[in-house]
Formats: C-alpha cells, structure tokens, sequence
C-alpha cells in the first residue's frame, strides 16, 4: 500500500522530494496528511478514494489543502464507524 501511496504522491516519482519521510512521517505535511487519507481510505475498502479528495483538495491553498486532506479522513474514518 505505502508504495502504490509513494508512486501517486512523487507523481510516478517526478517529484521524490514529495516522499522524503523522517523517521515517523513524511517531511511534507500535505504527503503526511495524504497518506493518512490513503490509509484511511484503504481501511474502509475505498481503495483509490483518496485520489479524488486530494484532487478537490488541490484547488485550495496550501493551508486549505492540508485541512481537506484532514476533513476527508475523519470523514472516511466516521464512515468506517458508521459501518461496525
């Protein structure tokens, strides 16, 4: 899962900067925050999921991006509740 996650956040590893982790997490705080969503989302079984909030997420600002990553969890997370 982490390297299917890796190859869409470096975009098919254009940009391998976006994957630099630090020991816990990602360096970035929007690839931590994506990848939180991408685990999210596989955990409830929606797969791909993710990619379409980042993709909404990615018409907002830097900090706007990073909380619809955050929003789109919980979301995801609420729904696995839901669900047991």
């Amino acid at each position: 899962m982490r390297e299917a996650f890796e190859k869409w956040v470096t975009d098919d590893g254009q940009w391998p900067s976006a994957a630099e982790r630090n020991g816990k997490g990602y360096v970035l705080m929007m690839a931590e925050s994506s990848w939180r969503a991408w685990q999210a989302a596989y955990a409830a079984g929606m797969g791909r999921a993710t990619v379409i909030c980042h993709d909404r997420a990615c018409k907002e600002g830097t900090l706007g991006r990073i909380s619809a990553l955050q929003d789109c969890a919980d979301a995801i997370r609420a729904e696995i509740g839901k669900e047991g």
